[in-house]
């Protein structure tokens, strides 16, 4: 019997790129839903993730988020 070869355990993180007609087909679904792109995301797998803007037209990003939760939970409280 041959012995084991030890395994990879590494991962190998490759951009796959999708296709323009992908993320034509992606956009062109969320404004026919009658919603406004606010931008388009695309992950290292190729997976397309289009952002809307809410009909208030403006469009919180991940920081403007997490500073306004931090704000709510600190209102009132001072330090010390």
């Amino acid at each position: 019997m041959m012995p084991r070869q030890p395994i990879d355990r590494r991962i190998r993180m490759t951009a796959v790129l999708p296709k323009q007609a992908t993320i034509d087909r992606a956009v062109k679904a969320v404004v026919k839903a009658g919603l406004t792109v606010g931008g388009i995301e695309i992950a290292p797998d190729g997976t397309v993730r289009v952002d809307t803007i809410e009909k208030t037209g403006h469009r919180d990003d991940d920081f403007e988020a997490w500073e306004r939760a931090s704000e709510d939970q600190h209102e009132g409280h001072s330090p010390g």
